[in-house]
């Protein structure tokens, strides 16, 4: 069995490339590439006058949760009141206080582990490795050459064999690998064996959203939840890197030359006609056969059930209107509409065709891309150079999926950018000026007006040159300006939005466009849950084992953007110090306490 590249799309099977390897160094990899973790590599809440109320040297060691409550009353009527001096903004929702959490930190080559308030549940010592859970519900360390499982109250929940090395494959589930790699036993939160037998390799699947496991050499499936979906049946199953909440929960499998499919949450599996998976919307889930000489394309419903069987006809995806696009074959030089079980509706007589919506869909001749209605009838002439779909399409959030961008225009006259509502049949921000356009959702359109509005104008390379972006409302209402963006992305819960910015930070605003956390770290990871937002610091090269360690935590938050605590450098020093609220040094060293 070979190993392969973490990010690499791969397969589990005899002499197939899988991966990536349960790895040997001990300690629990942080899933920073979740449905709850953003990147920005790849890719005004003021608390300053509540700070203000404590000094520098305040200290909140004996007090600390008294203080944390005061600060948290303060800011809500601080906050409840703060206007801008250009717009008036809604009192500030009520917040809940953060989930009881244990956050393991490593600074100045030592660590520690601290609560969701900053205290410090065990000591820092330059001796210690402590590795955290993805939803920080317990940490490890290391003792007498072995891990051990720590729960929040301190307690050891489990202590692993000696050479055993742990990780993390779906939240709160965990695989101690012996050290010779032959044996891997499943175990929960609290440290407890998920099942009474072992398992000859576990594997996490997609983003850490399901497990696989290996018995006899076959490959089945366990769900987020501990629960066995398939017995261990499949030669090969598509699992590493894959999408599947674009995939509708859908994972590829085979048993021998035959294609199955595996519906997770359903727990349902199914032999199929289809090779591949591609995207689900409204209820169905386009599929592919790609084989050599036969490349075929259908629907299948989220049952498993052949909706459309695979037809030499090239198809688009399902819309809420039940219609899909098609072309007769590859070859075929015009297209038109069909119902989701091959009825045509709208004779192919169109030269291009996009999505279709509850009252109109796209389609193109040769002066450009118009609205149709569901007969074929113009709506809007046909103007547009192109349309595209919105970028998070793409990322399976299909909250976008009857929203299209629409380029027009010539060199000459400029080009003009539209947004096209599929559902209402309208055409919105035409001929305003914008140079950007892209879509969240219906109710946030990214937007630029200046294309000289540059993140980096400093680079020399086009290429590299990125162009500030703003967040509207349909209305055109700014959200947020187009000062230090380039993308923007809702969070797997959708109650925030990130924000890229240039140098590879990541900012963090509610719904409303207000500013939460501001782009400091490279990486946010957000636990709704938790009511806890947790920042990393991936240039940070010191890491013990491998490339997420608890040297890379570097501040915690409330949903909200109070700071609990960060990571910062000391003054004219290459050490670092962790503080608190009213800058107080948490550790290495707490200021002595001054009177209210």
């Amino acid at each position: 069995m070979k190993v392969g590249d973490e990010g690499c799309y791969s397969w589990h099977g005899s002499g197939l490339v899988i991966g990536p390897e349960l790895i040997q160094i001990k300690y629990v990899l942080i899933q920073l590439f979740d449905s709850n973790c953003l990147h920005a590599q790849n890719a005004t809440i003021r608390v300053s006058f509540v700070r203000s109320l404590f000094t520098k040297d305040m200290n909140l060691q004996d007090i600390g949760l008294f203080r944390v409550v005061l600060i948290g009353l303060v800011a809500g009527l601080v906050l409840g009141g703060c206007k801008d001096n250009a717009t008036s903004e809604a009192p500030a929702a009520k917040v809940a206080p953060l989930g009881r959490m244990a956050v393991p930190v490593c600074l100045n080559e030592a660590c520690g582990v601290v609560d969701e308030t900053g205290k410090i549940i065990k000591q820092f010592t330059r001796d210690s490795v402590a590795l955290y859970s993805t939803q920080f519900d317990s940490y490890f360390l290391v003792e007498n050459g072995a891990w051990a499982m720590y729960g929040l109250d301190g307690a050891v929940l489990r202590r692993l064999e000696e050479g055993a090395s742990v990780n993390e494959l779906t939240p709160g589930l965990f695989a101690e690998v012996s050290e010779d790699k032959s044996r891997s036993v499943l175990f929960d939160a609290k440290g407890k064996d998920v099942f009474p037998e072992p398992f000859e390799e576990l594997d996490y699947g997609g983003r850490h959203e399901f497990i696989v496991y290996q018995r006899n050499g076959l490959y089945g499936i366990i769900n987020a939840k501990g629960e066995m979906v398939t017995p261990a049946q499949f030669d090969e199953l598509s699992s590493n890197n894959i999408d599947l909440a674009r995939q509708g929960g859908a994972v590829a499998a085979a048993k021998g030359k035959k294609p199955w499919v595996v519906l997770i949450d359903q727990k349902i599996a199914r032999q199929v006609p289809f090779t591949t998976l591609d995207r689900a919307s409204d209820g169905y889930i386009h599929a592919e056969v790609l084989k050599e000489n036969d490349q075929r394309q259908g629907l299948l419903d989220l049952q498993g059930n052949i909706a459309l069987a695979p037809t030499n006809a090239l198809i688009g995806h399902p819309s809420p209107a039940g219609m899909v696009f098609f072309k007769k074959n590859l070859n075929s030089s015009t297209c038109g509409f069909m119902d989701l079980h091959g009825k045509v509706l709208i004779p192919a007589q169109f030269s291009g065709c996009s999505e279709f919506g509850a009252k109109s869909g796209a389609a193109s001749t040769d002066a450009g891309y118009g609205l149709i209605d569901h007969t074929g009838k113009w709506l809007v002439p046909p103007h547009w150079i192109t349309v595209n779909v919105p970028d998070n399409l793409w990322r399976g959030d299909l909250s976008a999926r009857s929203m299209l961008i629409a380029h027009g225009g010539d060199v000459i006259n400029g080009y003009t950018h539209a947004i096209l509502d599929l559902d209402q049949g309208k055409v919105l921000f035409e001929n305003q000026g914008y140079t950007e356009l892209e879509v969240l959702d219906r109710d946030h359109i990214v937007f630029s007006r200046e294309a000289e509005s540059l993140l980096n104008p400093a680079i020399e390379d086009v290429e590299d040159k990125r162009i500030a972006v703003g967040l509207m409302d349909p209305a055109g209402k700014v959200l947020i300006p187009a000062k230090q963006y380039f993308r923007y992305q809702f969070d797997a819960s959708r109650q925030f939005i990130v924000a890229f910015a240039d140098r590879g930070l990541m900012g963090l605003h509610a719904r409303d466009g207000r500013e939460l956390v501001p782009a400091k770290w490279p990486i946010l990871k957000i636990l709704p849950g938790k009511n806890a937002v947790v920042g990393f610091d991936t240039a940070d090269e010191r890491d013990y084992f491998g490339f997420y360690a608890p040297n890379n935590v570097k501040a915690l938050y409330r949903a909200d953007g109070q700071e609990i605590f960060s990571v910062r450098k000391k003054p004219d020093s290459n050490q670092e110090e962790l503080v608190g609220p009213g800058n107080r040094v948490i550790w290495p060293a707490a200021a002595k306490p001054v009177a209210l």
